[in-house]
């Protein structure tokens, strides 16, 4: 029985998993423990943060069409999450000082095709005016 990642790092005890995997990392913005506040990290940072598997499986329990939530699947869940973001960061190619912004993530969504599922989550930020001009003529047609 593990109590703890293969880097050290502890972790509770209610989620255990008998694996023998290669170090993982994680980025962009992660929820402290103890507030629920964003925190922003900078690129050093942002890829030795882990995500719980504590809080995994709260969202995946939180679905109204789950049931049953098992071990493994939240392990898993939490790995392939973490191999995500951190594939998004280093696809991102900044510095190790630079703070990861919602820009930097947009502009990586907006001219990477294999992130184009993300443009719902991450789009580029644009103002009323443009969006207007962007959009008038649909809007236009359906009011008619």
């Amino acid at each position: 029985m593990l109590d703890q990642w293969e880097d050290g790092q502890a972790f509770t005890p209610d989620i255990v998993i008998n694996t023998s995997s290669t170090v993982y990392q994680l980025l962009v913005c992660y929820v402290t423990e103890s507030s629920m506040e964003p925190r922003t990290f900078n690129a050093t940072e942002a890829l030795n943060l882990r995500i719980p598997p504590n809080r995994t499986r709260l969202m995946m329990k939180s679905s109204p069409d789950v049931e049953s939530v098992s071990v493994e699947s939240v392990v898993c869940l939490s790995k392939a999450t973490e191999l995500f973001i951190n594939e998004l960061v280093s696809s991102a190619r900044c510095s190790a000082n630079e703070e990861f912004t919602y820009k930097l993530l947009s502009d990586l969504q907006s001219k990477t095709p294999r992130y184009a599922f993300l443009a719902d989550v991450l789009p580029t930020k644009i103002t009323m005016m443009e969006w207007i001009e962007k959009y008038k003529t649909e809007f236009d047609a359906s009011c008619t």
